[in-house]
């Protein structure tokens, strides 16, 4: 004769935690929306005046104008 396997014994799950509910506080019924901040204009910028042509390469010193005397 085979020997009878024993029922499974159950396991006790134990009950969630209750999440305890917090009651409103009288004249604040809740978290006011943020009030966002003024966006500032944008600051106009002058256009910059484009730089003159050096002359590059070896003879460059030779074609740069001569500084002005004191």
């Amino acid at each position: 004769m085979p020997p009878v396997p024993s029922p499974p014994v159950p396991v006790p799950v134990p009950p969630e935690p209750e999440v305890p509910v917090l009651p409103e506080l009288p004249g604040l019924p809740g978290l006011p929306e943020p009030i966002p901040e003024p966006v500032p204009d944008p600051v106009p910028v002058p256009p910059v005046p484009p730089l003159p042509e050096r002359p590059r390469g070896a003879l460059a010193p030779l074609l740069l104008p001569e500084p002005l005397p004191d």
